[in-house]
């Protein structure tokens, strides 16, 4: 039986193998046995593995799919035969006579595991690297030398290095206690090194130097660690599972071990500008949302899962010229318990540069950057990591009256409303009040009032608004994300979130200040010109599906065609040509259909489908009859109300077009047919 079996996972590791192996079989101690599990390698490894076993009998092959250096690692346990274990990276080496200065002590003193140092050495420079870490210096020298185990000292133990290539293990110690890696793609180490610290009887920290640790080498796992960080976050699951028998101080000694070192693997990733930060960030948040506050570090404290007050949302877009009036107006807030989450949406021009400068100067602002996928994305990202008890959505090109966020919080405690509303002053870029466009987004009422979406006017927009998250979070009211719409989203989720409210605070105040641009988006969509305009029907199944999963009855059902009518009627007449209107029209039937299994003939269609929207667009009809008539006919609008619509319904203009005889015979036409019925 070998007295050391040397357990090497490899993984496209041709370049410096031969290097590792070299140092392993020239070692002065003869007594090893040297287990190299080929991890799926498709460069030559498994080649030189097999030339170095042809040559030395104390090497063993054993070749794997590619699941991962934990599992490489077990692999190797279950056949190792040696009273002790080392495990060693296939680009490190050990230093010589590592293995006979190493025996000596462990045999000695029959230890369960001993830590040594390591050299560290820059791959891209050659240079050596002084890491702490390494140099076991987070460990007191008066720990180093002697034998000791976490429970004399658990605050002062936990600060030994997980790195299981720092030491020897011993093999009984390992199978007794059911000690192994788990098969994340980095960070398996941790769960092993802690179920190994918790179970020795018998430690020792030594200062000899074992390996040389290569650094910065490139698609090592270390250097894998940003795509795969939430392997930081499983991880912690497993330990938590391993420790869950020990004493709740005890515990969190070992967590708030863990938790700093994912801070301190955040902050690496963030350092060097990692593309994977953004996803980073959300995960971190969501962690730590489940992780007692009293065991995050200082490193971790802005994502600590602490209630804020407001959550700003602002997706940016290409608004150098106006993003920072919109943020002074947000930072200068005499509310401070604040955090503002600002979404780069691919800006082209300097935003995202003024972002980060604004970032460094106040901690409250997270800028979070993404490819361009529209402001309904960007939101959907901020709202999942946003913490706020309350959520306001900023425009990036609009400003904010001081005060604005302490009056509506003021209104919404002393009320108890679900929501609270203020007015909103509209100035066009010559920074001219509009008092024409004030009318559009004017309340029309004060005070607490219960929602009535039937009688009360009230605009669908989102950022006159502040919206409770607990609300949104039961009600699981969310953004398309990374779907085709762009626009228009907005007012579904207002809608949405009425639905799942009661009250609504009316403030008067002034608050808002929204500026109307000529090439903002909806301006762009209002030019005709914009097939944006359809977003507005691939927005209606969202709504339609909320109400049907909800159960909510014809009183809503009524409602969500009401708004559909209104949409319809409002965009339907602007659309640009022909073409547009056809494919309009189409995707209306085609969503009426969708429809019509639940509701039947929808009657609710008869008159204001009818009658508001085909008659309203008569010149239309003209070019269209059998679309038209299609369309009529698919929607199951109820003939016996068409005589009382003409009358009722039909405005007067109406009338004055059906004197010219083209449009009379379409109207006679339309008529005609569905009388038939």
């Amino acid at each position: 039986m070998p007295k050391i079996s040397v357990i090497i996972p490899v993984y496209n590791a041709e370049k410096y193998l031969k290097q590792c192996l070299e140092s392993i079989v020239n070692q002065t101690f003869k007594d090893i046995e040297i287990i190299c599990v080929n991890d799926g390698s498709i460069d030559n490894s498994l080649e030189i593995l097999r030339e170095y076993a042809a040559c030395d009998n104390r090497i063993i092959v054993v070749n794997q799919t590619n699941q991962g250096a934990g599992i490489a690692r077990n692999q190797g346990i279950e056949i190792a035969r040696g009273e002790y274990i080392h495990f060693v990276d296939a680009d490190d080496y050990i230093v010589d006579n590592a293995y006979e200065n190493l025996y000596a002590i462990v045999n000695q003193n029959d230890l369960d595991f001993i830590k040594c140092k390591a050299y560290a050495i820059d791959e891209k420079t050659n240079s050596r690297l002084d890491i702490s870490y390494y140099e076991l210096n987070d460990v007191p020298k008066n720990f180093h030398n002697r034998i000791v185990n976490f429970f004399e000292a658990p605050d002062i133990l936990v600060n030994i290095p997980v790195s299981p290539w720092l030491g020897l293990f011993k093999k009984d110690f390992v199978y007794k206690k059911h000690i192994r890696f788990n098969n994340l793609k980095c960070v398996n180490d941790r769960s092993f090194a802690f179920h190994s610290l918790i179970s020795a009887d018998k430690i020792m920290l030594i200062n000899d130097y074992i390996v040389w640790h290569r650094r910065n080498v490139e698609m090592s796992l270390v250097s894998l660690r940003d795509k795969f960080f939430d392997c930081h976050f499983a991880s912690c699951e497993n330990i938590k599972n391993i420790i869950k028998e020990l004493p709740k101080n005890l515990q969190d000694i070992i967590l708030r071990r863990q938790i700093s070192d994912i801070g301190h693997w955040y902050h690496v990733s963030k350092k060097s500008n990692s593309i994977y930060i953004n996803e980073i960030e959300k995960s971190l948040r969501k962690f730590l949302a489940g992780i007692d506050k009293n065991l995050v570090p200082k490193n971790l404290l802005f994502f600590a899962p602490r209630m804020i007050k407001v959550s700003v949302i602002i997706p940016v877009y290409n608004v150098e010229k106006h993003i920072r009036q919109c943020l002074e107006s947000v930072v200068n807030q005499t509310l401070k318990d604040i955090e503002i989450i600002c979404v780069n949406d691919g800006s082209t021009d300097a935003s995202l540069n003024i972002l980060n400068e604004y970032a460094a100067k106040d901690s409250r602002i997270l800028v979070v950057n993404q490819e361009n996928l529209g402001v309904e994305s960007a939101r959907a990202v901020a709202l999942e990591i946003a913490r706020g008890e309350f959520i306001h959505f900023c425009d990036p090109d609009d400003w904010l009256s001081i005060g604005m966020y302490e009056k509506m919080i003021a209104s919404l405690s002393a009320s108890k409303a679900d929501v609270v509303m203020c007015n909103t002053a509209v100035f066009d870029e010559n920074g001219i009040y509009n008092k024409d466009e004030i009318k559009n987004y004017s309340l029309q009422f004060a005070g607490l009032q219960n929602i009535d979406l039937y009688n009360q006017k009230w605009q669908p927009v989102l950022w006159n608004k502040l919206f409770r998250k607990k609300i949104i979070d039961d009600n699981n009211i969310k953004f398309p994300y990374k779907t085709k719409t762009r626009r228009g989203y907005d007012e579904i989720f207002s809608f949405i979130y009425f639905l799942s409210s009661k009250t609504c605070f009316y403030l008067q105040d002034f608050l808002y200040n929204y500026l109307n641009r000529k090439n903002s988006l909806i301006n762009s969509v209002r030019a005709r010109q914009s097939p944006l305009y359809f977003d507005n029907w691939y927005n209606l199944p969202y709504l339609y599906k909320f109400i049907e999963e909800r159960g909510y009855g014809e009183k809503e059902f009524n409602l969500f065609l009401k708004r559909y009518h209104n949409l319809t009627k409002n965009f339907f007449a602007k659309l640009p040509n022909k073409e547009i209107k056809i494919s309009a029209l189409k995707l209306s039937v085609d969503f009426f259909n969708t429809v019509n299994p639940k509701y039947g003939s929808i009657k609710h269609l008869s008159k204001e489908y009818v009658s508001n929207i085909l008659m309203n667009n008569m010149s239309y009809w003209v070019l269209q009859k059998d679309l038209c008539l299609k369309a009529i006919e698919e929607t199951g609008a109820i003939l016996d109300e068409l005589d009382k619509c003409k009358i009722q319904y039909i405005p007067d203009v109406i009338f004055k077009q059906i004197r010219d005889k083209k449009y009379l015979e379409v109207y006679n036409l339309i008529f005609a047919k569905m009388r038939k019925k």
